[in-house]
């Protein structure tokens, strides 16, 4: 993912950094989930470095999910139970304020070992 970050004034045109962050190994210690990961600014040391995960469908918001909350109050209960049955990414405390501006860009590999429905 890239994250663009600024020390100025908002809306910044100048001062911009892109900075990519990678999952990685390791455990953040913040968080129970299946694997705990690192969302760090570092690349993996190893190339096909890869977490293993099977779909658990009981993680989920229910019938009202935010696509249903557009015209609707939004009412989401306390979620930390998916938490547990999900992949999750965290970055290491920050050593100074950032501005997250726009949206992130994701570039995402999966394999299934299953067919195609």
């Amino acid at each position: 993912m890239t994250f663009s970050t600024s020390r100025r004034v908002f809306p910044s045109a100048v001062a911009v950094e892109d900075t990519r962050f990678y999952f990685s190994e390791g455990k953040t210690g913040t968080v129970s989930s299946s694997n705990d990961g690192f969302l760090r600014p570092l690349r993996p040391e190893h190339k096909d470095a890869a977490d293993v995960y099977t779909v658990d469908y009981s993680a989920t918001s229910g019938k009202y999910s935010r696509w249903y909350a557009v015209n609707w109050p939004r009412d989401y209960p306390n979620m930390q139970a998916n938490d547990q049955k999900a992949l999750t990414y965290t970055t290491p405390p920050l050593d100074s304020d950032i501005v997250v501006t726009g949206h992130p860009i994701v570039h995402l590999w999966f394999a299934a070992g299953v067919a195609d429905i």
